[in-house]
């Protein structure tokens, strides 16, 4: 990933594979460049940490004057870790914690920045140069064994015309398989509805407990959905491990804030 500064202050991380293509804006941000103070400090982007909602409204406001649109324009969900999908039309306009429920976004229209809001969960972005579609994908743990990633290229697919072996994919920070442990029932669960835990479920340092690697699920994901190897860019940065750059909700608890993920056709 390559990591740029706007305005001096606010660092915005780039896909290097997205980066090839100038019709299209798409950044990860970081905890730095915003107003938030304390344990949320202070680029928190989340309506979810507890903060109060004109902190985050003013930090994205400061997001949309960075990217140049209106805050309108940056489009939010209320994630509900599932595998629902949100096609995003010309009326649609950012929403606050009352957003509907859904894990991923897709669009076809100009000037809608899909994002995706986490701390630790996976985000993933997708493009299709050739039908000039983006979608924005939350992947935690409940939504990568309901396989949201492999949902979203399907829709892509049924809704837009996209060919899976066109789309431009790429994983963000996100807790790595280093640092996130599950516990049996989650355990199960993986192997029961992903069909495999091999190169998945790494042995854990207690008893009962193995780590999840959810890059590779998703990455798995994707390859199954059609989507070429060479198209897939996972930087591989861990969230838990890079917290002077990232939120992690599992290294730093409960009221830690979030950071976005999002992308966006010219």
């Amino acid at each position: 990933m390559i990591n740029k500064v706007y305005n001096g202050t606010i660092p915005l991380w780039h896909f290097e594979n997205l980066s090839k293509f100038p019709e299209i804006f798409q950044f990860v941000t970081s905890r730095k460049g915003g107003l938030s103070s304390g344990r949320y400090a202070s680029f928190n982007l989340g309506y979810t940490a507890g903060e109060k909602k004109e902190v985050v409204q003013k930090n994205r406001q400061i997001l949309a004057d960075t990217i140049g649109i209106a805050r309108e324009n940056i489009i939010t969900v209320r994630q509900s870790h599932s595998n629902e999908i949100r096609m995003v039309g010309p009326e649609d306009k950012a929403s606050g914690p009352e957003a509907s429920p859904a894990d991923a976004m897709i669009t076809d229209i100009p000037g809608k920045c899909l994002t995706i809001v986490v701390a630790d969960c996976v985000p993933i972005l997708l493009y299709d140069p050739v039908r000039k579609v983006i979608a924005a994908v939350h992947a935690g743990w409940r939504g990568t064994v309901k396989k949201i990633t492999a949902e979203a290229v399907r829709v892509m697919k049924e809704k837009l015309g996209c060919a899976s072996g066109n789309i431009i994919a790429a994983i963000g920070p996100s807790i790595g398989p280093c640092c996130y442990e599950i516990g049996q029932d989650v355990i199960e669960m993986v192997a029961r509805e992903l069909g495999s835990r091999e190169s998945l479920l790494i042995e854990g340092d207690k008893v009962a407990l193995a780590r999840f690697d959810l890059w590779e699920a998703n990455r798995r994901q994707l390859i199954e959905a059609g989507v070429k190897y060479e198209n897939i860019e996972n930087p591989q940065i861990c969230t838990s491990d890079n917290t002077e750059h990232f939120y992690s909700y599992r290294k730093e608890k409960d009221g830690t804030g979030r950071f976005m993920a999002g992308i966006m056709l010219r």
